[in-house]
């Protein structure tokens, strides 16, 4: 077997990886993981030089970062059948399976809503910016308050537990730099602001350059955590949470879908208008009462994100095996 990959050994991720390449391929499969590669031509000549080869295969996917040229790689080879393209969505609920850090239900049942909502954000980004200055308005001028961070303007870095990965940001200034922000990769943060907040703000990538809808632990804390969340970024997110079984609650906060007044304004901002608009909507509502009608969803999601982890993984091993069971082709 040849693995064209950029994937770096040492990320926390590689063992799970690893596996495709150790266990379920064979000597003549060709293994291309895209991280880091937009181009689809930048690994086609390798791809047709390998398929040219008597009953050689190729596996074309991506683990942990937007499928570069996915929509590409589809459209080429659509009709090989000794190609199989992988759009592996839930990566990060396996390595959250593997490496966050263990809460029980009650360790993550609220103590308050002293904080309206709870939004962290990491390294600055130019929507990341929009919805911090927003939230950081909204608290000067309601009585109902919440936190949000963002790199340079606010950060929390006491009382997050050690746990694995709490320091594998590439190139984070160091603590005492105003530009640094803290890695709660795999933990909930701060436990005592964690558990007296209500709503969770996730702020997700809006548009991959793929087109398609990536995942990532911002989400996962929520549904690991036991909170209500909105999303900050590709909506579509809530529908593959959903295909994965998992709840989603739009129904219970009903914020405003938001409005597109001019094409030319990035989405984000609106995205950011009817949060704001749904935030002011929870002024005056009894926090607790939506809580409780929340609560099925919330204890659901808290049991079953685990087991989508497993399933997710198995489903995509099984289709890579099944793959590699195919007869052959002259």
């Amino acid at each position: 077997m040849l693995v064209l990959s950029k994937y770096p050994t040492d990320w926390a991720s590689y063992p799970m990886l690893k596996q495709v390449y150790d266990e379920l391929l064979d000597d003549k499969t060709l293994l291309v993981d895209t991280i880091w590669t937009q181009d689809p031509n930048e690994t086609r000549h390798n791809i047709e030089r390998w398929l040219n080869q008597n009953h050689h295969k190729v596996v074309i996917f991506n683990w942990w970062d937007d499928f570069g040229g996915y929509n590409e790689y589809c459209k080429m080879y659509e009709d090989h059948d000794r190609v199989l393209v992988l759009d592996y969505k839930a990566s990060w609920f396996n390595i959250c399976d593997e490496k966050f850090i263990e809460y029980s239900w009650n360790d993550v049942q609220p103590k308050s809503f002293e904080h309206l909502f709870l939004c962290y954000q990491g390294k600055w980004k130019y929507n990341r910016e929009a919805m911090y200055e927003m939230l950081h308005e909204w608290n000067k001028n309601c009585d109902r308050k919440g936190i949000v961070t963002l790199q340079g303007k606010q950060s929390y870095i006491e009382n997050i537990p050690k746990h694995e990965g709490d320091a594998s940001i590439d190139n984070n200034p160091n603590p005492t730099n105003s530009n640094y922000y803290p890695n709660d990769i795999y933990s909930l943060g701060d436990m005592d602001i964690w558990n007296n907040h209500f709503l969770n703000i996730v702020t997700e990538t809006l548009e991959e350059p793929s087109g398609l809808t990536w995942i990532t632990e911002k989400t996962l804390k929520p549904i690991i955590g036991s909170r209500p969340f909105v999303i900050y970024g590709d909506e579509k997110i809530y529908n593959q949470l959903n295909t994965f079984g998992i709840e989603t609650f739009e129904t219970e906060l009903n914020f405003p879908v938001p409005e597109i007044l001019d094409d030319k304004i990035p989405y984000w901002h609106w995205q950011k208008r009817s949060i704001r608009l749904g935030l002011k909507n929870l002024l005056d509502a009894d926090l607790q009462n939506i809580y409780q009608k929340c609560l099925p969803k919330l204890e659901h999601n808290f049991y079953a994100w685990r087991k989508v982890a497993k399933d997710q993984y198995v489903s995509m091993i099984d289709k890579v095996s099944a793959f590699k069971s195919l007869s052959q082709v002259s």
